[in-house]
């Protein structure tokens, strides 16, 4: 059998250590500089197919671990189509998964929301029964595997009477449904929350428990100088001091009572503010820390600049932009928090909304695919007072149609199993949303590594 180089291998170095990566099965091995000749002869040059057997034995020993891991291949193996067949598998995740704002009302006023100013409707009762009518709906027609929901906005606890309601209505079809399923001991029901903080108090902290709340993501952008700037109240003053209270608060309350509910801080920047923003990760005690994961954003313009662009970018260098976020992770890794960003190095991302079974549902019952899309993208269907769903045919087909296998700059590219064709929101607006920049990336998969995310074994080869 002749073997040859994967297309998917990636070489880094690393404060001297040099590392082989290969993107579409996510191992990493750092490379002796004894075998780094050998290595990079046998893993790096696609054209050369090589017949084990006639190499030197020293060579061929090195053969087996390389093939196992899947920094080379056999030659009659289409690394594509292994792709594909991830690929499409996404589509038979049978876990149903909304995206629910319970309200469009919100307490901040943020310089960068996309929802621009919208009529402060929240769920009225017939709209919540007719949510729950289409859950129930749902699950006679699929056998899924679960249910999960993240509670949205607005600011959701804006609307916690709505928030108990559904839950308790999810809960229960997710248990009747385990009684007439022949898979019941798989069916789960999760939920996740994502909140400005201010309303996060402790009188919040049990319903957490009662809602299946398994992560919640709070966003505070820097220090008091920087967060006031970016996300006031609606009337002009700081949030600062309350949010952070809240979220040393939560923490604290989690830590001692030793729930197991993950916690993501979400800090959006402008480049102009990167290192200010920083300051913010020194502000947390050691000992919460490692149980934080940090998620590093810049900034991106409002839907209507967004619009009027047509590219998933900004005028500034997405290549600042990358290396910015990469920056700020690596430091946060430093400190001791987990990183949230790079979760996708090595297993088999695909975003949520090229699913089937992905709906973001305003309280309006407008379902859409991405909430990004929410006020720049016509709904994707709505859901009718009866339970039923009314789907906008041309509008759905532009989220599930989309193939990255069809765009020859995808299956050329070494990038495709880390982004699997870019943003689809990105791409109907006219753009790529490409995970193009190699120095970001290189600095990402080092971040991989000094995180401890290397699968066991092999990494001395």
């Amino acid at each position: 059998m002749k073997v040859q180089a994967s297309r998917f291998n990636f070489f880094i170095e690393d404060e001297g250590i040099k590392y082989l990566y290969n993107a579409l099965t996510g191992n990493i091995i750092q490379i002796l500089p004894e075998y780094e000749e050998i290595v990079k002869k046998l893993c790096t040059d696609r054209k050369n197919q090589i017949e084990p057997r006639n190499l030197s034995p020293d060579t061929q020993a090195m053969v087996g671990p390389l093939l196992e891991r899947g920094f080379l291949v056999s030659e009659e193996l289409n690394e594509i189509d292994l792709l594909k067949i991830r690929y499409r598998k996404s589509f038979a995740e049978k876990t149903f998964s909304l995206v629910i704002e319970p309200t469009l009302a919100c307490n901040f006023k943020c310089v960068y929301c996309f929802e621009e100013e919208p009529l402060p409707h929240s769920m009225s009762n017939k709209e919540e029964e007719a949510l729950i009518k289409f859950v129930e709906r749902m699950f006679q027609q699929e056998i899924f595997h679960g249910l999960k929901v993240s509670w949205f906005g607005g600011e959701p606890l804006l609307s916690v009477p709505v928030i108990d309601r559904l839950s308790n209505a999810f809960k229960k079809i997710v248990e009747d449904f385990k009684i007439d399923s022949e898979i019941s001991d798989g069916i789960t029901y999760s939920a996740g929350l994502v909140t400005n903080g201010s309303l996060l108090t402790p009188e919040i902290f049990p319903k957490l428990l009662a809602w299946n709340i398994k992560n919640v993501q709070i966003t505070i952008d820097g220090p008091a100088e920087i967060h006031n700037k970016n996300r006031p109240y609606k009337n002009g003053n700081g949030s600062f001091d309350t949010v952070f209270s809240n979220f040393l608060s939560f923490i604290k309350w989690r830590k001692e009572n030793s729930h197991n509910i993950g916690i993501t801080l979400r800090v959006n920047f402008y480049l102009e503010d990167r290192d200010k923003v920083a300051t913010l990760l020194g502000d947390v005690p050691e000992m919460f820390r490692g149980d934080i994961s940090v998620y590093f954003k810049h900034i991106f313009p409002k839907s209507s600049e967004w619009k009027a662009d047509r590219r998933h970018s900004t005028c500034q260098s997405y290549d600042e932009i990358s290396k910015s976020e990469v920056y700020l992770s690596k430091l946060a890794l430093e400190k001791g928090y987990k990183v949230k960003r790079f979760s996708r190095f090595g297993v088999g991302y695909y975003c949520p909304s090229s699913t089937l079974y992905h709906f973001e549902i305003d309280p309006h019952l407008n379902v859409y695919k991405c909430n990004v899309a929410m006020g720049n993208r016509p709904p994707a269907g709505k859901i009718n007072l009866n339970g039923s769903l009314s789907t906008n045919i041309m509008e759905l087909s532009k989220w599930l149609s989309i193939d990255p296998f069809e765009d020859e700059v995808c299956r050329n590219c070494k990038f495709l199993p880390l982004c699997m064709g870019g943003c689809p929101h990105s791409r109907i607006i006219g753009g790529r949303g490409c995970l193009s920049d190699t120095r970001a990336f290189n600095e990402a998969i080092k971040l991989v590594i000094k995180s401890e995310k290397i699968k066991q074994g092999g990494q001395n080869d």
